[in-house]
């Protein structure tokens, strides 16, 4: 640990060394903090400034002075300096390498969509010191960034079709799904290719789980003869709707998930709220029951923390390898592989397909690390499960998430627990009145912006419709210049989505 000495600069604030480094002023701390917070130049107005070793944190009051709309955030790699931590609106402990290598997913969890207006800056005498945990941090900086403009770009693309999709559901739906908790083992299938060898395992050993499948899982679930109790679906692209189209077991869904139309009016749905767009005020607006989840990339994610409150047993993941493959990336059949493979010949055969699939191991990767960095609060309760001879060609570690083969579960099976339940509850309302509903929320959504663009009622219509066009909006220091733009925008995708909800209950009562 660094020697650190305490003292007294010469108008009489508390200042300090490290290393016989200067750390603040010895003769007038504030006042340094204040030429330090004038060299702050963002050329956008920023919703967040985080500070990487604010060390005494004589920075802060500048900063709320100059910026008093945006978030405070300390970064700490000096445990000694713990005691300002009070003045910050929220601070990041990275004291060891552990919890620096964590702070991209933390950054992101906590700052979000903000981080596209957010300003990175450090207290350059502090944070100098600490050259290994500084470098880590920045590079989990970069990662957050990064991930956040990737996050944004898809939601860009995709934003009016998860709206679309909330809509649908809403509108189209009969049945939702009351859960009851048990005791009962619940077993999470994704569709890794290790999951194809566990089959035989879980068949073997079918009644002792809740089997939840993951929509991609269900087809090689179903050829195998192996029914699920439910099966999990959050992905709001078209392709997704592939998966399920032969589905006939409860639902697990979020409310932008792309569905046919089939399981919207014939199969019980049990509705998930991220809590984060208009999807929750939709559900409510219409009564449609829903639990609570966590948003993420990956569907099994998602299925981790449902499971969890599904159960207070132990949950199992099965197929959840997380890792590039040879050949064929998801047990089969898979109904999109299927349809591929219709193209394939000899001068594009199979090979070529695949091998892209092994080369683009980003995405796993990602989904991979959300695990490992989530695993503390997992490992408790949660497991992975093998055949054997997987386990010994080695498998992707997912943090403190343990391994197991299937024999070792046969050796601790639990025969006494109680089955969670899925109750079958039809929705109020026709789906006319429903409709009805859901364009006036539109209408009340469009009075909103009209009115003051700028409220934070009409920056969550904003972000959810055109969620670009309103990043750009919130960093721009003069927002008269974008505003005409953004509202009409706003009244075009709002025109759009209240023709379609009419169209869907059109169709329905038809």
């Amino acid at each position: 640990m660094k020697d650190i000495v305490f003292f007294t600069a010469k108008n009489g604030a508390q200042t300090c060394a490290i290393q016989n480094c200067h750390i603040h002023s010895a003769y007038d701390p504030q006042r340094e903090a204040e030429r330090f917070v004038q060299t702050i130049a963002p050329s956008f107005v920023p919703s967040c400034i985080v500070v990487v070793e604010p060390a005494l944190s004589y920075c802060v009051q500048p900063l709320h002075e100059r910026f008093p709309n945006a978030k405070l955030i300390a970064v700490r790699l000096e445990p000694r300096f713990k005691d300002t931590d009070v003045l910050w609106h929220t601070v990041f402990d990275c004291t060891d390498k552990v919890q620096a290598e964590r702070l991209g997913e933390r950054l992101f969890s906590c700052i979000g969509d903000q981080l596209a207006a957010c300003v990175f800056v450090d207290w350059k005498p502090a944070a100098s010191l600490y050259p290994e945990l500084h470098t880590l941090v920045w590079q989990q900086i970069q990662y957050a960034v990064s991930k956040n403009t990737d996050v944004l770009a898809t939601q860009a693309y995709f934003a009016k079709r998860w709206i679309r999709n909330a809509v649908r559901l809403c509108v189209t739906a009969n049945t939702t799904v009351r859960c009851s908790a048990g005791t009962q083992p619940v077993l999470f299938c994704a569709s890794g290719p290790s999951l194809t060898r566990s089959i035989p395992f879980i068949a073997q050993y079918r009644d002792d789980f809740f089997l939840l499948a993951a929509s991609s899982a269900y087809e090689p679930l179903a050829f195998a003869g192996i029914v699920p109790d439910a099966c999990i679906s959050t992905d709001g692209s078209f392709w997704a709707k592939k998966h399920i189209r032969t589905c006939s077991v409860p639902l697990i869904v979020s409310a932008e998930s792309a569905l046919p139309c089939q399981a919207l009016s014939a199969l019980p749905l049990a509705v998930l709220r991220y809590g984060d767009s208009l999807e929750t005020l939709f559900l409510d607006s219409c009564h449609i029951p829903a639990y609570t989840a966590v948003r993420n990339g990956t569907v099994s994610g998602t299925a981790i923390e449902f499971a969890l409150t599904l159960t207070s047993g132990p949950v199992y993941a099965c197929g959840l390898d997380l890792c590039t493959a040879k050949g064929q990336q998801h047990a089969q059949p898979n109904c999109l592989e299927t349809d591929d493979s219709l193209c394939d010949f000899r001068l594009t055969p199979a090979a070529t397909r695949t091998v892209h699939r092994e080369c683009n191991a980003q995405p796993i990767a990602l989904y991979r690390r959300w695990f490992c960095d989530n695993s503390e609060r997992f490992a408790a309760r949660v497991s992975r499960i093998f055949d054997q001879d997987t386990l010994n060609c080695g498998t992707a570690v997912l943090g403190c998430i343990p391994d197991i083969a299937w024999r070792d579960y046969a050796e601790g099976r639990i025969y006494a627990y109680t089955k969670p339940k899925l109750r079958s509850v039809s929705i109020p309302a026709n789906s006319k009145k429903r409709a009805k509903t859901i364009c006036s929320l539109f209408a009340q959504g469009m009075r909103l912006i009209q009115q003051d663009t700028d409220s934070p009622q009409a920056g969550m219509w904003l972000s959810s419709l055109i969620p670009a066009a309103y990043a750009a909006y919130a960093r721009e220091p003069d927002k008269s210049r974008l505003k005409a733009d953004i509202t009409q925008k706003a009244a075009e995708s709002i025109a759009e989505l209240t023709a379609y909800a009419k169209r869907c209950a059109g169709s329905t009562a038809q």
